[in-house]
């Protein structure tokens, strides 16, 4: 086994389901100081809970809404809000932007309202999934999807197939017979030129690959179908006890992709013309620079979490499946194009102090040595840097009377809060936002050492929704 492999597995193995980052050794004591630090911060907005929203700020994996249940994306959140958002606006809504626009929940909801938007995201398998949502469909383009269908499922082991790719742990993601069906297949889809067919095509296929291989999105990585926990530890389950693969390969591949394509077929509308978005695949804290002044009338994203998740990673399999990567170097830069979240990132901040006083106060209160990472105070201070400069970006783009909606959630370092819906608000009232309100849509959880060590603070662990406005007399 390479060291490169072992790494994939530690990775792999250390991938916990959990909503907020967890410190090494115990926390003895809360700063003095923090409770009237983050209790003066909600005192300043319109802060209040609001348990209808609890259900809204994330995903249902398990949607049967349309369009959102091609692809399994659990840091979206429902269209709901944003449908409610456009409702409440009280103006003409003429444009949306989200500038983490996923897998395209809010590019959707805008299609469907027939509102021109915007959205930006540095993930190319996400991008590909929200373009193939938001297609205006041609009658010539569903016959073509169909006839490509028929071919997939008289595909045999004969054919040519796509390059094998080079992820170390391949041969423990994919049965080697499903690996051979689906690398026919998408052979197959890379024969089209680019535009509606391919992506819808690829957005299949990579819908798929979840479902047929050894390992499920859990955390911050991926956990392994056939890796079963006993009191002496992981063992190994056969594959032929692994729920769902009694089949063989090509067959499993084929009954997968029939459902999938069949369920996408029966969500699109052909021949319906209606404003379709435009999805830029870069970092919206630079490329909002390109959107023009005043042009937005509503905005609504839920940025990444400063919870120093790589999100990048959830997405490996898809990334080297699809062909889009080749090599450990390339996921490695498509990710350094992010907000500045996590500490895998190039971290470089000024030692001037530009941001609100008490997140410095916070962050002086955090204990390095019960942190896994020193970087982390360093990437909370970049997280805020990266995500003042969007704001003001969001703020130029938006018009006079325009929203500005926000999902985030709070997170938790050495027992020190660090309050990001509340700190957003405060740095978007600098760059001259009027907060309308913080609506806190349900409590977060944490590992119980912290839970215990931060009872006095708990309360402070929240998703919210932060509601900007650009005021009118500007």
């Amino acid at each position: 086994m390479t060291s490169l492999e072992q790494c994939e597995i530690a990775l792999d193995a250390h991938a916990e389901q959990q909503e907020l980052p967890t410190t090494r050794g115990s926390v003895e004591r809360i700063p003095r100081d923090q409770k009237s630090i983050l209790a003066g911060l909600d005192s300043e907005y319109n802060l209040f809970e609001d348990s209808s929203f609890a259900n809204l700020v994330h995903s249902s994996l398990d949607s049967g809404e349309k369009f959102q249940r091609w692809f399994r994306y659990r840091e979206g959140f429902s269209p709901e809000l944003i449908n409610g958002a456009i409702k409440s606006l009280g103006i003409e809504t003429t444009s949306i932007l989200d500038p983490f626009s996923g897998a395209g929940s809010t590019l959707v909801a805008a299609r469907q309202a027939d509102i021109p938007s915007v959205g930006f995201d540095v993930n190319p398998i996400v991008a590909i999934i929200a373009r193939a949502k938001t297609h205006n469909y041609s009658a010539k383009d569903v016959a073509d999807i169909r006839a490509t269908l028929d071919r997939f499922q008289s595909a045999n082991e004969r054919m040519d197939k796509a390059p094998r790719p080079g992820l170390t742990i391949l041969d423990k993601i994919f049965r080697e017979d499903v690996l051979d069906a689906l690398l026919t297949v998408r052979h197959m889809i890379d024969a089209y030129p680019s535009g509606n067919v391919a992506d819808f095509l690829m957005a299949g296929w990579l819908s798929v690959l979840e479902g047929v291989s050894n390992v499920f999105k859990e955390g911050n990585g991926v956990k392994y179908r056939n890796r079963k926990r006993t009191k002496q530890g992981y063992v190994t389950i056969p594959w032929a006890q692994v729920a769902g693969f009694e089949d063989d390969g090509w067959k499993l591949v084929k009954k997968r992709l029939a459902a999938q394509y069949g369920m996408m077929l029966d969500d699109i509308e052909t021949d319906v013309v209606l404003a379709s978005p435009v999805i830029r695949e870069e970092s919206s804290v630079l490329g909002i620079a390109s959107v023009p002044d005043s042009s937005i009338s509503l905005a609504i994203f839920s940025p990444p979490y400063c919870n120093n998740f790589n999100y990048m990673k959830i997405f490996k399999v898809e990334l080297w499946m699809s062909g889009l990567i080749e090599t450990y170097g390339d996921i490695r830069r498509i990710g350094e194009r992010a907000l500045r979240s996590h500490v895998e990132m190039p971290i470089d901040v000024p030692d001037s102090r530009t941001l609100p006083s008490e997140l410095y106060e916070l962050i002086d209160c955090i204990d390095l040595s019960l942190l896994w990472n020193n970087k982390i105070p360093k990437t909370i201070v970049a997280y805020f840097l990266d995500m003042k400069m969007l704001l003001e970006g969001v703020y130029r783009t938006l018009t006079p009377g325009g929203e500005c909606h926000i999902i985030v959630g709070n997170s938790a370092y050495g027992g020190v809060i660090i309050p990001t819906d509340v700190m957003l608000a405060k740095i978007a009232v600098e760059l001259g936002f009027q907060v309308d309100r913080v609506a806190v849509a349900r409590h977060l959880t944490t590992s119980s050492q912290q839970r215990r060590a931060m009872e006095p603070l708990v309360q402070y662990l929240r998703e919210s929704i932060v509601v900007l406005r650009r005021p009118l007399n500007v």
